[in-house]
């Protein structure tokens, strides 16, 4: 006995450390990547999610060579198989755990990998359920628990209504969380409404998501409490305190970054939302700068930043935020919705500055127009962005591509001029392809 506890101990001390660095890069491979199609994730960012994910998948089969019965280690494997392309040695650690230490947990990342996104489909992951879920003890049906699991999480488009109906008919309550999305929805009757309150009032619970879509579409309706509120003060005040240990983590600097909104009925019937409370300028850039500190190739956290920390900051942020706005350009993969915004950003500010030669605007603002180069500043750029635009949009019809006329009349007219004066010369006759922007490198502070 002591000879196989100290085997134990032994084969934990090789695995522990080298498993949690596994689950480490998965986790930072995601945070660099961000979510949305490869198309549209910047290429640099892929390439070091691969890098990750092959560390990741070398951490964790070597942990899986040390004991194959380490479940952490095969759960690894599993979950890594896709973006790797090792579905078949994956399929085959689930085959093995299943036989030695079936468990939901395993099950479940299986099932997990067979997103649409990913190219799999509902049969895959039912056939994984009848295959392996009568091999698991549990206290629910575990091939019904693994459907409902699978139709109300991962394939829900489709299948979620199935899998409602399945959690209610067999009133498996460690899945309920499931049925909120219908219970909430503004087609709830009045059975699940009384739900969906039942299991949002419980104590110590804090949904602020699920909590605002009922009294957006169900409390008014059906005579409920408010209770939105409540959730996100439960849920900010979590937040705030975890993030002491974990300064960085990006899903509570976004519960963070979410206002507290109170509801109430309008006379005629629906609801209004007054927000009563919202961070602090100073949190709003101290958050947004750690998002951009975690997840540089995110367009988004770019836009984000530069509306934060300049454009709130009225004349003295004018024109500050370009780097920012360029990013967000480049790390999209120029995508028309960003690159059209930033065109609009220029025109704004073009009015602006017009509107300032008229005699309007504060004298902080006719200070900053002086320093202002209206064609270096504001026009040429605006043409390249618009040039660009319209070139990518000539070989594809996206949204960004749909431009109201006005807006295009707009542009043509400053293009139009522009040719006219002899300025901009760079950017009216280079071909659009070359218009393409390059990342700015941006030294943030540490913390703000």
């Amino acid at each position: 006995m002591q000879r196989l506890f100290h085997e134990l101990l032994f084969i934990l001390f090789l695995t522990l450390p080298v498993t949690a660095q596994a689950w480490n890069y998965y986790n930072a491979g995601w945070i660099i990547r961000s979510s949305g199609i490869a198309l549209r994730i910047y290429p640099k960012a892929l390439t070091e999610f691969s890098i990750l994910y092959e560390k990741a998948w070398e951490y964790a089969e070597k942990t899986y060579e040390i004991d194959p019965r380490y479940v952490p280690a095969s759960d690894g494997l599993i979950r890594l198989a896709n973006s790797t392309g090792r579905t078949i040695k994956a399929y085959k650690v689930l085959h093995q755990v299943m036989k030695d230490d079936p468990n939901w947990g395993t099950l479940r990342r299986a099932v997990e990998s067979t997103r649409p996104g990913w190219g799999r489909t509902w049969e895959m992951a039912v056939r994984m359920c009848y295959l392996y879920g009568p091999m698991i003890e549990f206290k629910y049906d575990m091939v019904l628990y693994c459907k409902a699991y699978t139709g109300g999480e991962i394939h829900l488009g489709e299948h979620g209504e199935r899998a409602v109906e399945i959690i209610r008919k067999n009133r498996i309550k460690d899945l309920d969380y499931l049925r909120l999305d219908s219970a909430t929805s503004d087609r709830a009757t009045r059975a699940e409404a009384a739900f969906a309150y039942n299991f949002l009032t419980r104590d110590g619970i804090a949904n602020a998501r699920y909590a605002k879509r009922f009294d957006r579409n169900v409390a008014w309706k059906y005579g409920y409490d408010f209770i939105s509120e409540a959730h996100s003060r439960r849920a900010r005040e979590y937040a705030r305190e975890a993030l002491e240990n974990d300064p960085y983590d990006p899903g509570l600097i976004e519960i963070m970054k979410n206002d507290i909104q109170r509801y109430s009925q309008n006379e005629g019937g629906g609801v209004r939302a007054k927000r009563i409370e919202c961070l602090s300028r100073e949190e709003e850039i101290e958050y947004a700068r750690r998002l951009l500190v975690i997840a540089p190739y995110n367009p988004k956290h770019y836009s984000d930043y530069a509306r934060v920390k300049y454009n709130w900051a009225g004349a003295e942020g004018f024109l500050k935020d370009e780097p920012f706005l360029i990013n967000a350009i480049v790390y999209s993969n120029h995508d028309p919705i960003i690159l059209h915004s930033y065109v609009f950003d220029k025109w704004q500010q073009l009015d602006g500055m017009q509107q300032i030669a008229e005699g309007l605007g504060g004298p902080e603002w006719r200070a900053v127009s002086v320093q202002v180069n209206l064609n270096a500043d504001i026009i040429c750029p605006m043409l390249r962005g618009y040039l660009l635009l319209k070139s990518i949009c000539e070989t594809m019809k996206t949204a960004g591509c749909d431009c109201k006329s006005e807006q295009r009349e707009v542009c043509e007219i400053v293009l139009a001029d522009a040719t006219k004066r002899n300025v901009c010369i760079s950017e009216h006759t280079t071909p659009g392809f070359e218009l393409y922007y390059s990342p700015i490198p941006i030294d943030l502070p540490a913390s703000q």
